[in-house]
């Protein structure tokens, strides 16, 4: 545990002197997204439930219109309800485009357009032998729209995204409106 905390004091150490003339030329923002993944489409919708969803992201911009950025989030339990249940969990890492307009000074609306890797783990009670935690890595593509207003530092939006998991059965997609809190460094 003793060194877990000092590797997050060593990176709160690195973030908070990030900076100086490079940090000036180029701003970088820190997000937290927070909000309910709800599975849509076929088989995916029809025997799954809603997930929580927690993610953070990092972006650079390039310019006032255009953005970089990575995302990495996790969708912590979407499962069949059943006693003897199926669930679905994925993390996934992904790298993304991000076009910005500004209808003033205070306000964006945005989209975004990303394709990463999903690790979903599947863990069926019901079958037999138990299948449990078995991960597995696949291709998947994010794409969303939303709007912030900034307060100074910090800005407050929403956000809705649609996730796709490509898996050899049936693709996973799952919708995901979310609250999205970001800081500029």
């Amino acid at each position: 545990m003793r060194t877990n905390f000092r590797v997050v004091l060593l990176g709160a150490v690195i973030l908070s002197g990030y900076g100086g003339p490079v940090r000036a030329a180029i701003p970088v923002e820190m997000a937290i997204i927070s909000g309910p993944g709800v599975p849509v489409g076929g088989y995916w919708s029809g025997h799954y439930g809603t997930s929580y969803y927690l993610g953070s992201e990092i972006e650079t911009y390039w310019t006032e219109r255009f953005a970089t950025g990575g995302a990495l989030g996790y969708f912590f339990n979407h499962s069949d309800g059943q006693a003897l249940k199926r669930e679905f969990k994925n993390l996934h890492i992904t790298p993304y485009l991000k076009r910005i307009w500004k209808p003033d000074a205070k306000h964006n609306v945005y989209a975004l357009l990303g394709g990463g890797i999903y690790f979903v783990n599947y863990d069926d009670d019901a079958a037999t032998p138990d299948i449990d935690d078995s991960t597995k890595r696949y291709f998947g593509l994010m794409g969303g729209i939303g709007a912030s207003r900034h307060f100074g530092v910090w800005s407050v939006g929403l956000d809705i995204r649609v996730h796709r998991i490509f898996r050899q059965q049936y693709n996973i997609t799952t919708l995901t409106p979310a609250a999205h809190i970001a800081l500029d460094l």
